[in-house]
């Protein structure tokens, strides 16, 4: 019988980019959003931008596609636009392309979008000193299954 659960998509990139072979060795840690004041850079987070569904005269069909931000974070120095830029690249060659399974739900595809540098001005506190960060941003789409079972209506 399928799993009638609700799919976590968000639960499921967080996982995957943590997972990723080498990952340990370049940040330290992937969040939602927000990189926490208490870790250090470099760190990863990610976002929802938007989702779309899909469906027909007979109702949903299960299908998503969500569009993800996935931004790698670093000291915004020479050597940090290095650490931002292998962690993009690490995190760009597992994930464009991918499909896969996870219980009886389907990543059905994932296309990397767009890949760009964020010069948007962000500020942390590093050892009791501020510093200023940077952003190499990946644009993900992640077309999935999406088991609604009993919870439609309620």
């Amino acid at each position: 019988m399928p799993d009638e659960s609700p799919f976590e998509v968000e639960a499921w990139l967080a996982d995957w980019i943590a997972a990723l072979p080498g990952f340990g060795n370049v940040a330290s840690g992937v969040f939602p959003i927000y990189v926490p004041s208490s870790r250090a850079l470099p760190a990863i987070t990610y976002r929802r931008q938007s989702t779309k569904r899909t469906g027909s005269n007979q109702g949903p069909d299960r299908l998503a596609t969500g569009f993800f931000e996935v931004r790698a974070w670093a000291l915004s120095d020479k050597a940090g636009y290095k650490q931002a830029t292998a962690i993009a690249r690490l995190i760009r060659v597992g994930i464009d392309g991918f499909r896969g399974h996870q219980n009886d739900h389907h990543i059905r595809r994932t296309v990397l979008e767009n890949e760009f540098d964020d010069d948007t001005p962000a500020v942390f506190n590093e050892e009791g000193r501020e510093v200023y960060a940077l952003q190499r941003v990946l644009q993900v789409s992640l077309v999935y299954s999406e088991i609604i079972g009993n919870l439609v209506g309620n």
